[in-house]
């Protein structure tokens, strides 16, 4: 009873709505039309182009976050050698910051800057640069 029903519908109503039949494209072969493929291409580039600075700019959050934990290191390990021996550390090697490397055990990435420690009328000064990218 139910394919005898099927039938008698399915005779009754235009191809167009079946979504068969009469809506063929040129060349029969079912691809995607030209026009079908330049839409795609368009939506992608929009959203690509509404996706990567997002993520750019986490990279540079990130180098921040590094240059801060960095920059808190070096100073705690400067309060520390005053704390501990009385005087700030000496400037030596090409950043002045070898005497704390070796003495505190900072460990200082740069990659993203450039830290130099000096100290000027008897404080210390901590100079950080952004590190020129190759």
């Amino acid at each position: 009873m139910r394919v005898l029903w099927y039938n008698w519908i399915r005779r009754r109503t235009p191809a167009r709505r079946r979504g068969g039949g009469g809506e063929r494209r040129a060349g029969g072969d079912g691809g995607f039309t030209l026009i079908e493929l330049i839409v795609v291409l368009a939506v992608m580039s929009i959203l690509l182009t509404v996706l990567i600075p997002p993520l750019m700019d986490y990279r540079t959050q990130a180098a921040e976050r590094e240059r801060g934990a960095n920059e808190s290191a070096i100073n705690d390990a400067i309060r520390q050698c005053y704390a501990i021996e009385g005087r700030y550390p000496p400037v030596s090697g090409e950043t002045g910051l070898d005497y704390l490397r070796d003495n505190y055990g900072i460990v200082i990435k740069p990659e993203s800057y450039h830290y130099a420690y000096a100290i000027v009328d008897g404080s210390p000064v901590l100079r950080v640069e952004r590190a020129v990218s190759k």
